[in-house]
């Protein structure tokens, strides 16, 4: 289950700490809007906590849909760079409507996010595959988890932020400040590109300039598809049922896309494309519950937690700034220890690694359900409770997120590296369905629900998370030999 791999790690490319610093301000903007949303609709809204899990949940899973498109068009005709500027100003435009105190904005800047998110997203992760030569080029695992600690350092900025902003400014001032963190992204992204070389421009095949069925340019074409998007969001979110529908539906078209041009392959690519999709199945498990942070986890926290540390009453939202900054103090040691193990020519086998962070996922809910079992007998649980449990949550994640993106980026084939990694963030889309619905598990019923009536919905909810993802890591354990096989680990 180890194998000999490249015998030294070798220097990162510059260009790394490059898109290092672009991922951080892209993440700070997005994760000051996904922290205060699901409190933004229960407590400025007055949605109950079911209509704001579905609404949180229909607009996150496409938000990971269109990763898809954004990675196939970027593929086939506007090339990563193109393809993550318009990503950025759509998250521009978007985190701007949200300023406005409307419902119907707000739906409209939700929109405008999930278009920018599936130009941006897929593309800066291909961006990121292109600086390494090959799947066996040592350093492409460190590197990812190093840009992942650029994900997670913006994240950390926006959670410990974000409430800050709320209390003395208010809500939509909150807002502003994630659309002023993409467009200083964008701005040095256009200046300082230049360091990519010619890494991610559109290649001599591909369609840019020429005739859409002879009437205008592909170009064209894909700034109206654009439009369409942003119309079909505004509309689906308005429609949970037919969001979720629409998901089923495009889910087995990807999955049988995929299946295609797998069979189409030699043996090799082939077995390594089926294996890309077992373990992206596979981390839709992780997923589910890596989504509860923004909803259940986070009114959790806002009903049933001792917010009061060190003399500062926290506010709700910085308690999501916990992840990112297990993320980032992690992640040197994480790097090490895969270094040290490339220096040793071992190698974890990738779906060892899949098992792994699933299960400690599992372990950080149950350690929330033993807190308030043991210690909430008064309806609150101290916040030390979530650190240990974000920070479990978090070990599972550096492991799974960084090591799946390398493993996409390195098993796909050449042309299809932007679809493959659609497909890996499409995983989400899927998770993030289902976690609305699971997360009606945790529902506290609106009016005035004493802490330990609301401690004991959450505390079932959490154990039944825990244990039912436990056991899907012992179920994948048994199948890491096989996995491996196919890969070539």
């Amino acid at each position: 289950m180890i194998e000999s791999i490249h015998p030294e790690p070798i220097r990162q490319p510059k260009a790394l700490y490059f898109l290092f610093l672009i991922e951080v301000w892209e993440r700070f903007g997005f994760y000051v809007m996904r922290g205060l949303l699901i409190l933004y609709l229960t407590k400025v809204f007055l949605l109950s906590d079911d209509k704001s899990y579905l609404l949180f949940a229909a607009f996150t899973a496409l938000l990971w849909f269109t990763p898809v498109v954004g990675g196939y068009i970027a593929d086939k005709i506007m090339g990563y760079r193109r393809s993550l500027i318009l990503g950025a100003v759509c998250f521009i435009i978007g985190y701007g409507l949200l300023t406005a105190p409307s419902m119907q904005m707000l739906y409209l800047g939700l929109s405008f996010i999930i278009v920018g998110n599936g130009f941006f997203k897929p593309n800066v992760a291909s961006l990121m595959g292109s600086l390494y030569d090959g799947p066996r080029d040592a350093r492409r695992e460190g590197g990812f988890t190093i840009y992942y600690m650029g994900i997670n350092l913006g994240g950390f900025a926006a959670a410990v932020f974000a409430g800050m902003i709320v209390e003395y400014w208010g809500w939509h001032a909150a807002f502003a400040t994630a659309s002023a963190g993409l467009f200083l992204g964008l701005i040095l992204f256009l200046s300082g590109h230049a360091v990519l070389g010619d890494r991610g421009k559109p290649t001599a095949d591909h369609l840019i300039n020429k005739k859409f069925f002879g009437v205008f340019t592909y170009e064209r074409a894909v700034y109206l598809l654009i439009a369409v998007m942003i119309l079909a969001g505004f509309v689906l979110l308005h429609n949970i049922m037919a969001t979720n529908i629409v998901i089923a539906v495009l889910a087995v078209f990807f999955v049988g896309f995929f299946i295609l041009n797998a069979l189409k392959r030699e043996a090799e690519e082939r077995n390594r494309m089926f294996a890309c999709l077992i373990l992206i199945l596979f981390s839709v498990v992780f997923w589910i519950l890596y989504q509860q942070a923004p909803m259940t986890v986070s009114l959790f926290t806002e009903r049933n937690v001792n917010r009061e540390l060190f003399g500062w009453h926290v506010p709700t939202v910085s308690y999501q700034s916990l992840n990112p900054f297990f993320i980032i103090v992690l992640t040197p040691f994480l790097n090490s220890l895969w270094n040290h193990v490339n220096r040793n020519k071992k190698r974890f086998p990738i779906a060892l690694k899949f098992v792994l962070a699933t299960f400690l996922m599992g372990l950080g809910f149950l350690v929330l359900d033993w807190a308030a079992n043991i210690f909430g007998g008064k309806g609150t649980i101290s916040s030390w409770w979530m650190v240990l449990s974000y920070g479990l949550q978090s070990l599972g994640e550096l492991i799974l997120q960084p090591i799946g993106l390398a493993a996409m980026t390195a098993l796909a084939p050449k042309n299809m590296v932007g679809l493959m990694l659609g497909l890996w963030f499409f995983a989400s889309t899927i998770a993030d369905a289902v976690a609305g619905w699971v997360a009606q598990i945790a529902n506290v019923p609106q009016g005035d629900i004493s802490h330990k009536k609301s401690i004991n919905i959450y505390s079932h909810a959490f154990s039944l998370f825990g244990w039912w993802t436990v056991a899907a890591a012992v179920v994948g354990l048994c199948f890491v030999p096989k996995l491996s096989k196919m890969i070539g680990d």
